[in-house]
This record gives structure tokens, C-alpha cells and sequence, in this order.
């Protein structure tokens, strides 16, 4: 049923198109669209780990109330990986600099990226930078996504930094 649950999607998107209670309707018969969008800085390692966890987690779980209700109420979008250049520059990076045994010191070769590091996509563009201008072509793929689906619920989930929580 994923088309006519995108095509209530869009329709709940653009209002104007509604007739008359045409919107109760589709809010009580569609579930919930909720896009996690991970890793749009490459060098933010633990978030496309955390999207593949979220993913199978959602479909192994059993006996849990709540993903129950999750599978049950809302369609669950899940980018896993916004920056992949930006990723592949980082692993390489942090794979050069390991040693045998990971270096707890903050000044270790492996704590400190070269330049240009992995924020930045290929063009050196932070594409979290990009929702407005639209120019690259990894935000315009993620705005043609979310104009196909309208989500309600949009989580763009980001690390503090490498010796910081995840959120």
C-alpha cells in the first residue's frame, strides 16, 4: 500500500487540494511518516552504525510493545548515510592512523583528521549548509525524497563529536 499511503502523504502536504474533511480522513487512516536522516557530516562515524542498528531493531524485535506500535502507526523512512564521500574520507583517515591498540590521548593521530576531514562532502561543501541553496546534488536527492513522501516527522541526527553523546 506504500503508493496510496505516499499519495495521502502528498495530498496532507499540500492542503489547498483537500475537499472538505477530506483531511480527517486521511490523518485517521494514514500512519505517522517519520524520515531519520544520519550522517550528513561523513565524519560523524556512529551515525549510519546507529541507522542499520534502528533498522534491525524495528524488524527483529519481537515481543516489544513498543515497536509494535511503531510498525503498526507509522511508516519509518531511514537515510543511513546523507555524506557518503565525506564518510569514505574519514574511515580512510581514522584507518591510517590506528594503531594496534586504540590511543585514549585527545592528541593522537586518530582523534585528529587531516584536512579536509570528513565534514564535507567531495566539493568540500558541509551539505548542512545546503537547504536553502540547493546546491548540491546529495541535498536536492534529499528534498526530492521528502517531496515524495511529506513526512511529519523529520529527525536529522548528528554526533557532538567523538569523545561527546550522540543525539
Amino acid at each position: 500500500q506504500l503508493e496510496a499511503v505516499q499519495q495521502g502523504l502528498r495530498k496532507l502536504g499540500d492542503p489547498r487540494t483537500l475537499a472538505a474533511g477530506e483531511d480527517e480522513k486521511l490523518i485517521a487512516s494514514l500512519p505517522v511518516a517519520v524520515w531519520l536522516m544520519h550522517a550528513v557530516h561523513g565524519n560523524e562515524i556512529s551515525s549510519t552504525d546507529a541507522a542499520l542498528l534502528e533498522a534491525y531493531h524495528l524488524l527483529a524485535a519481537q515481543g516489544d510493545a513498543q515497536v509494535s506500535t511503531i510498525l503498526r502507526d507509522a511508516l519509518v523512512l531511514i537515510d543511513p548515510l546523507e555524506n557518503p564521500d565525506g564518510r569514505a574520507r574519514f574511515v580512510a583517515s581514522n584507518t591510517q592512523a590506528m594503531g594496534p591498540e586504540a590511543d585514549a590521548e585527545p592528541f593522537s593521530a586518530e582523534h585528529n583528521e587531516p584536512w579536509p576531514g570528513g565534514r564535507s562532502n567531495h566539493y568540500l561543501f558541509d551539505m548542512n549548509r545546503d537547504w536553502f541553496a540547493q546546491s548540491q546534488v546529495e541535498t536536492r536527492g534529499r528534498t526530492t525524497f521528502y517531496l515524495q513522501w511529506f513526512p511529519q516527522v523529520v529527525v536529522d541526527l548528528h554526533e557532538m563529536s567523538g569523545d561527546s553523546t550522540y543525539y
